[in-house]
């Protein structure tokens, strides 16, 4: 399938540990047939870690990782014979990052389907597993949001802020909002839903902007390349542009009120091609 020039030929999402510099990234090819990898991002060395290529449809916004970075809840669809069924509404499965060798048996996440792993650990083990994913629901609706952008996110009311802050035609209702603080800065970031979407797909559906404090009030610089962002440390922030990069950038005040970016790390994953291979042994490994 080509693709318009101005359409990027993967989407870029993170699933950002709430306790460890670690996240997996999940890029997803618009192309066919429809590849999908995940990567292991370790925030704080500046380096990624290959892993799983599969043709499995993962549902980005309802895969979660644990808080030490080690383990992915996943949750995807697939052939109608399989155990991650389209028919069914997918399955959910836990695994090391950045692979998806299922240490658990295979989980309904809607109606039926699911099965045993070849690769599931012992009974204790998998009690093990799916306790580092309390109270997580294989479902996804607007009232989980903003969980899919990261633990630094709260949700606020809509009614703090005004179309005119974001330059968007009065017409169009900000339907969510949720504000990021950035450590060391007196910036924040902001994010709005001017629109209702179903389904899972990630790419147009937040808005991102830059809060700076003014006199009187707040200005909103809009971040039209991000799909995702995330507060990190010391005036840094974490970021999945369109084009299919993933950055840390960090913001620097300037004496005149103003601020610019420099860019700490810069990982192309636009250019990615399809090589999958099995998963090593430390993947399937005990607990």
């Amino acid at each position: 399938m080509a693709l318009p020039p101005s359409v990027p030929p993967v989407v870029v999402s993170c699933v950002l540990a709430s306790s460890a510099p670690v996240a997996a990234v999940i890029t997803r090819f618009r192309t066919t047939p429809r590849w999908t990898c995940v990567h292991r991002w370790l925030i704080d060395e500046a380096r990624l870690e290959p892993g799983a290529w599969t043709k499995l449809r993962l549902k980005e916004r309802r895969c979660r990782i644990s808080a030490d970075g080690e383990f992915l809840m996943y949750v995807a669809t697939g052939p109608l014979g399989g155990p991650f069924s389209a028919y069914f509404g997918g399955a959910v499965a836990v695994s090391r990052v950045p692979w998806l060798s299922a240490l658990t048996d295979i989980v309904p996440s809607c109606v039926a389907g699911g099965g045993p792993s070849k690769h599931a650990l012992s009974a204790a083990d998998q009690t093990r597993l799916w306790n580092h994913f309390p109270g997580s629901r294989f479902y996804y609706t607007d009232d989980d949001w903003p969980q899919d952008l990261g633990p630094g996110w709260q949700r606020v009311d809509p009614a703090e802020f005004r179309a005119s802050d974001f330059a968007l035609n009065s017409r169009r209702a900000i339907v969510l909002a949720a504000r990021a603080s950035i450590p060391g800065r007196v910036h924040s970031l902001v994010a709005i839903v001017d629109r209702r979407e179903g389904g899972d797909s990630s790419g147009d559906r937040h808005r991102f902007f830059l809060k700076s404090p003014v006199a009187g009030g707040s200005r909103f610089q809009p971040l039209e390349s991000f799909v995702w962002a995330h507060p990190h440390r010391n005036g840094m922030i974490l970021a999945a542009t369109r084009d299919g990069h993933l950055q840390q950038l960090r913001l620097h005040d300037h004496a005149d009120g103003g601020h610019s970016w420099r860019l700490e790390q810069d990982h192309d994953l636009s250019g990615l091609r399809p090589s999958p291979k099995p998963a090593p042994s430390v993947a399937l490994r005990p607990l």
